[in-house]
């Protein structure tokens, strides 16, 4: 198994790692660092080829763990993710306000390319979301 580490700097924030393994490739977490602006703020997806991912685990809905899932989902389109259930629902709560947060940062900071993803977008990714029970084991779904 190899372990790569996505995030732009050697910090906290904008956690994101990929394993692979075999022909496996997951990633696990897909953050936004809090502190960073813009693309800035995103994790390094630049390894991942369109299309080349077998699944993404999330592991809590902290933004630096969750802030870059729909970049990541459009860049890994049809990918499941997977994650509570209640994960799910905060991730959907906490990204809906990002949207709305990063459209205000737009106009008040003249952040050009925010929003990093649109409210429809994370409608749309929600049904690539798979809930798994914490306390036990699952497969990663074949691609």
């Amino acid at each position: 198994m190899r372990f790569r580490n996505l995030t732009r700097r050697r910090e906290i924030g904008a956690n994101s790692y990929l394993l692979e393994a075999g022909d496996s490739r997951v990633v696990l977490d897909a953050g936004m660092h809090p502190k960073r602006a813009g693309y800035e703020a995103l994790p390094d997806f630049s390894p991942l080829p369109h299309k080349s991912v077998s699944a993404a685990i999330i592991t809590h809905a902290h933004h630096d763990h969750i802030g870059s899932m729909p970049v990541l989902q459009r860049k890994q389109p049809n990918t499941p993710v997977l994650m509570t259930e209640i994960t799910g629902e905060l991730a959907s709560a906490m990204l809906h306000n990002s949207v709305n947060v990063m459209t205000k940062q737009r106009e008040e900071e003249s952040i050009t390319e925010y929003p990093l993803f649109t409210h429809r977008e994370l409608d749309d990714i929600r049904a690539q979301w798979i809930y798994r029970d914490i306390d036990r084991p699952f497969e990663i779904p074949d691609t």
